[in-house]
């Protein structure tokens, strides 16, 4: 997926052709049917800036894809999260105007988790009345500073990523470190 920090023509150039990035349209954005659900993949980069938009046509290819699959259990992913996070620095620069997206999540049933990236830390909540987490970066994450005031600083906590083990009546999210430990050792 796009990041703030992305090109799209780069990442076409790179990338572009394969199942997981068709060039299709101006936007980045695609659906991978895995094991009876849908992942929806939405661009919500702004080049550069920082922060992330939706126009109406990325919030039509969304809407599109959920009314032509409403019985399909799906996952949403985008890189800004449209919530706020409590680290003012990232707040300033998540996805602007996310009301139209928040309609069209909240009214989606089949919308099962609303997963984001770019805060750099795991961070879990509900939003439009769906689960919806942040992933940890596989490397440093920003430094959780929940005063309102402080300036953006990262920290040298092990990065890592997020695993969801998806079924028919749940999704757990496990958080994965992206450094090796010690073990397993025989819980006894």
């Amino acid at each position: 997926m796009a990041g703030n920090h992305d090109r799209r023509a780069t990442l076409l150039e790179v990338f572009g052709g394969q199942p997981c990035l068709p060039v299709e349209h101006g936007f980045l954005h695609y659906a991978v049917e895995l094991g009876g659900h849908r992942l929806l993949f939405l661009d919500t980069l702004d080049e550069g800036r920082e922060e992330g938009a939706l126009c109406p046509e990325r919030l039509g290819w969304l809407l599109g894809e959920l009314d032509a699959h409403p019985n399909t259990p799906t996952l949403v992913f985008l890189h800004h999260p449209p919530f706020a996070c409590g680290i003012a620095g990232m707040d300033t620069i998540g996805l602007k105007a996310p009301q139209g997206l928040e309609r069209v999540i909240g009214n989606s049933a089949q919308v099962r988790l609303m997963a984001c990236g770019h805060v750099h830390r795991s961070i879990f909540t509900t939003w439009a009345g769906k689960p919806a987490c942040i992933c940890p970066s596989p490397a440093q994450q920003i430094h959780l500073d929940l005063s309102g005031d402080a300036g953006l600083r990262y920290t040298l906590e092990p990065g890592g990523f997020l695993l969801h083990q998806v079924t028919a009546d749940a999704v757990v999210s496990h958080v994965v470190a992206s450094v090796p430990f010690l073990g397993p050792y025989d819980y006894d």
